[in-house]
C-alpha cells in the first residue's frame, strides 16, 4: 500500500480558520513548555499555571459543545464513553465533597480533557506535526541546559526547580555525579514522559517517511530522556518505540522502511558513542542502582487488604486505604475512581489503540500517533505524569492525529471500494 504523507492531509470534521488552527496550535505548544515563562518574567508561577490550565479546560469545553459535529459510528460510541466518564466524574466529586475531601483540581483533566480530543481532530495533521516539534524541541532543550547546569552543583538545580515547583525542590536525586535533569516542566518525571511519546511518535515517523527532521528531534528527545534518568519512563519509550519498528518491518516488508530504520539505528548509534557518559548514567539508573521500589510502594498485603472497599467504590483518601499513595498509577486511579470508572478512563485512553486492532486494513500513517499514544499509555506502570496537564493535552492531540488519520484511510478506502464497484462493511 502507497503511504499517503501525513503533512498532505486534511483535518478530520468541520475545518477550522487558519487563524484558529495556528492559535490553537499555539496553545497545545505551549503548555508542556511554560515553565518558559515562569523563569524568565515576573509572573508568578501560581498565575502561569493556572491560566493555562483554565485555558485548556475551555478548549476542551468547546471540543465537548461540537462533539455531535461527528457522526461516524465509532466516534459516537467513543462520545458516549466520555459522557459516562463525565457524569462519573460529578459524582466522583459529589462524594469526595460530602465525605469532607479536598477535591483535587487535576481531576478535571480526568473529566474534561478527553473532549479536546474533538477540537484537536479538527486540526490538519500538519499543525499538529508543528506543535510536536516545538514541543520536543523545548522540553529537549531545557532538559539539556538544566543537566548541565546541574554540572555547576546542587544550588543551581535547586533555585531552577524551585522557580518551577517548589513542592519539589525538597531534595534532589542523582546517579553518580549527574542530577536528575528536570526541563521546564520541573518534573524529571513529567518531561521523561513527554519526551518519550515524542521519542515514539518521531523515530517511528521517520521510518516511515525518511525526513531529517523526525530524525533529528526523535535523536534530541532520545539524548534528553536519558538525562530525566526517568526509568520507568526510558524503559517504557525505548520498548515502544522498538516494538512499533518491529512491527512496520514485520508487516512492511519494504527495503525502503528497512533503509529507513537502519538509517535511524545509526545514528543512534553514533548518538551513544559521542554521548557514552550520559547513556551510562540511563543504564545504571535503569539497572540495579534504579529505585525500582517505588513502584511497590504501598503494594504490601496489609495495605492491599486495607483498600479493598475502595478497588470497588473508589475515594481511597476519603476512606483511608493505605495503598492511596502508591505509584503504580493504573492502582492509585482505580483507588481513587473505582473500578468501573477506571475501566471507563482506561477504555478511553487505550481508545486509539483499539480502533486500530479493529481495522480491517490497518493504517500506516496512523502508527507514528499511535506508538507515542501506547508509549503514554504504558507510562501508567509508574507515578502518572501523563495525567498531568503538561502531558495530557499532548497525549489527547496525538490520540486525535491518531484517530483522524484511521477515519480519512477508512473513508478513502471505502471510496476506491464503490469505484471499483466494491461495497466495504
Amino acid at each position: 500500500m502507497s503511504l499517503t504523507y501525513l503533512s498532505e492531509r486534511e483535518a478530520y470534521g468541520p475545518k477550522l480558520p487558519a487563524s484558529a488552527a495556528w492559535a490553537l496550535t499555539v496553545m497545545l505548544a505551549i503548555v508542556p513548555i511554560r515553565g518558559i515563562i515562569v523563569l524568565n518574567s515576573p509572573v508568578s508561577a501560581t498565575t502561569v499555571y493556572g491560566s493555562t490550565a483554565a485555558a485548556m479546560v475551555c478548549l476542551a469545553c468547546y471540543g465537548f459543545a461540537t462533539s455531535r459535529l461527528y457522526r461516524e459510528s465509532s466516534v459516537v460510541l467513543f462520545r458516549e464513553l466520555l459522557a459516562i466518564n463525565l457524569v462519573l466524574g460529578l459524582l466522583n466529586v459529589a462524594i469526595d465533597l460530602i465525605l469532607s475531601v479536598s477535591v483535587d483540581a487535576s481531576l478535571f483533566y480526568f473529566f474534561l480533557a478527553p473532549y479536546s480530543i474533538f477540537l484537536f481532530l479538527r486540526l490538519p495533521p500538519r499543525y499538529l506535526h508543528v506543535a510536536f516539534v516545538v514541543i520536543a524541541c523545548g522540553i529537549g532543550y531545557s532538559v539539556l541546559d538544566n543537566f548541565i547546569s546541574a554540572l555547576q552543583g546542587p544550588a543551581v538545580m535547586l533555585a531552577y526547580i524551585g522557580r518551577l515547583r517548589p513542592e519539589l525542590a525538597v531534595g534532589l536525586s542523582r546517579t553518580g555525579d549527574f542530577y536528575r535533569a528536570a526541563g521546564y516542566t520541573g518534573s524529571h518525571h513529567d518531561s521523561a514522559n513527554i519526551l518519550g511519546m515524542l521519542l515514539s511518535y518521531f523515530i517511528v515517523r521517520h521510518s516511515l517517511r525518511a525526513q531529517l527532521i523526525d530524525l533529528l528531534v526523535g535523536l534530541l528527545c532520545l539524548l534528553t530522556i536519558a538525562m530525566t534518568q526517568s526509568a520507568a519512563n526510558i524503559v517504557v519509550a525505548f520498548s515502544t518505540t522498538l516494538l512499533f519498528l518491529s512491527y512496520l518491518l514485520i508487516s512492511g516488508r519494504s527495503a525502503r522502511l528497512l533503509l529507513n530504520t537502519l538509517t535511524g539505528v545509526i545514528a543512534v548509534a553514533i548518538l551513544g558513542v559521542m554521548y557514552s557518559d550520559v547513556l551510562t548514567v540511563f543504564l545504571v539508573r535503569v539497572g540495579d542502582s534504579g529505585d525500582w521500589s517505588g513502584i511497590a510502594t504501598g503494594l504490601d498485603q496489609a495495605s492491599l487488604i486495607s483498600s479493598i472497599p475502595s478497588l470497588f467504590v473508589g475515594h481511597a483518601t476519603g476512606f483511608g486505604g493505605e495503598s492511596s499513595d502508591t505509584e503504580f498509577a493504573v492502582l492509585k486511579i482505580v483507588l481513587h475512581l473505582g473500578i468501573v470508572h477506571a475501566l471507563v478512563l482506561l477504555t478511553i485512553l487505550a481508545w486509539p489503540l483499539i480502533r486500530f486492532m479493529k481495522q480491517r486494513v490497518r493504517s500506516q500513517d496512523a502508527l507514528p500517533s499511535l506508538a507515542a499514544v501506547t508509549c503514554g499509555v504504558a507510562s501508567l506502570v509508574h507515578y502518572g505524569s501523563l495525567l498531568r496537564v503538561t502531558s495530557v493535552f499532548v497525549f489527547y492531540s496525538l490520540a486525535a492525529l491518531c484517530i483522524g488519520t484511521m477515519l480519512r484511510d477508512d473513508e478513502d478506502k471505502k471510496s476506491a471500494s464503490l469505484r471499483n464497484g466494491r461495497v466495504v462493511v
